[in-house]
Formats: C-alpha cells, structure tokens, sequence
C-alpha cells in the first residue's frame, strides 16, 4: 500500500467513496536508495509517479508483486498474466474498497 506524508494526501470528505489504484509486476515496485534516475526500470517510475498521484488525491495504491510471469488457476493450470488482473481487482474489493482502478502499461 502506498504511503503518503500528511501533508500530501488529502483528506477524503465524508460520504466520499473509498478508492485504490490496482497495479501489478513481477518487478520490485521500489526504487532502492542510492539508484540513479537513468538506472530506474519502467515499473517503478509508474509506481513513483502513480503513488504521487494517488496521494494528492486521496487514493490508496495497491502494487501486488507477481510470483512468477503468469498466473495459475485451479482448474485450467497456468494462464496469461492477464486472467491475473480479475484477481486483484477482486482483492482490492474483498479489502472494502469501493472502488477499484485498474491501472495498467
């Protein structure tokens, strides 16, 4: 989940319905301290940028970090890393969320 200073992150107003930005790689999605900008992999820009984005807007970002590069399902066995994107939008939800987005490259 993303973490967002106080002073960056809104406050939700009441009534307001809750959201969170779903996103998800096999890739770590921080950037290890001390990296350079031109060392950054694709993936964790967006999560910077994303996570920037969600805190000023009063969102949560859920980054679900994949175990390997495809999904298994119990009965049809390994499946396109697509068929995963119905799972964590179900995760998100199963969380209390509102609303889920799914946010996607």
């Amino acid at each position: 989940m993303n973490r967002c200073t106080n002073a960056a992150r809104r406050a939700r107003p009441l009534g307001r319905m809750s959201v969170v930005l779903v996103m998800m790689d096999t890739r770590p999605a921080l950037v290890v301290p001390g990296t350079r900008a031109s060392n950054v992999e694709y993936p964790q820009l967006a999560f910077e940028l994303n996570r920037r984005y969600a805190c000023v807007q009063g969102y949560d970002l859920l980054y679900l970090h994949m175990g390997s590069p495809t999904c298994a399902h119990e009965d049809y066995g390994e499946r396109h890393p697509s068929y995963c994107k119905l799972a964590a939008i179900a995760e998100a939800l199963a969380r209390g969320y509102d609303w889920a987005v799914w946010l996607d490259r």
